[in-house]
């Protein structure tokens, strides 16, 4: 899912160590600034292709089969629908599941911010897509995904996916259990006041019941 390319003039050749063909931009615009201030190209490009991004940001997680993408930091119309073409590109994956928090703080412009991502969700091949909040509501009916649902809780939204993806492996001794879908892959994203990082940590240690 990562990507590479050649910048020029010069004709380096530059592979990113992120997913998602738009951190190209990023990486050219991090190039060009040190172009203007004068630090050879080829002592700048390790540093651009060695970003990785942190804990939060678009975070590729693999565990017992299943690939998770924690971009739970915060979420936006074309943050989103970045993420989803990462989801959509991501290699090996049989089901694409997207679990969605709302983007918050969007005013009047809300409705339309919605549509626009479920209209992503469609394009990168989501086949099931699960909403947390209630800023998806006139988005969600419109939404060609075959498999949906809206949740008003990240809490709902783990239950969610248990239904749609798997039921929970055993448990241990604390009480906790695992869920082990093998080829499944997760994007989990919203503003970070829907605390998504919840359902990220279900999926990867288990969440007490």
């Amino acid at each position: 899912g990562n990507v590479s390319f050649r910048f020029h003039p010069g004709g380096f050749r530059v592979s990113l160590s992120v997913a998602g063909v738009h951190n190209v931009s990023n990486a050219l615009s991090a190039l060009a600034a040190a172009d203007t201030y004068g630090i050879p190209l080829e002592e700048a490009i390790p540093y651009v292709e060695s970003f990785c991004g942190d804990r939060v940001r678009q975070n590729i997680i693999h565990k017992d089969g299943i690939t998770i993408i924690d971009d739970t930091y915060n979420a936006g119309p074309e943050s989103m629908q970045a993420a989803l073409a990462v989801l959509g590109a991501l290699p090996g994956i049989q089901r694409k599941i997207a679990v969605l928090g709302s983007m918050l703080e969007l005013g009047s412009a809300s409705d339309e911010a919605h549509e626009a991502v479920c209209r992503a969700a469609e394009k990168n091949g989501v086949d099931i897509l699960i909403t947390v909040g209630d800023t998806w509501g006139q988005s969600l009916p419109l939404c060609r995904v075959e498999h949906k649902t809206s949740c008003a809780s990240w809490e709902e939204a783990i239950s969610a996916v248990r239904h749609f993806c798997g039921d929970r492996v055993g448990t241990d001794s604390d009480g906790y259990g695992k869920m082990y879908m093998a080829g499944d892959g997760f994007l989990i994203k919203g503003s970070h006041a829907m605390h998504m990082d919840h359902i990220v940590k279900a999926l990867t240690e288990g969440e007490k019941h």
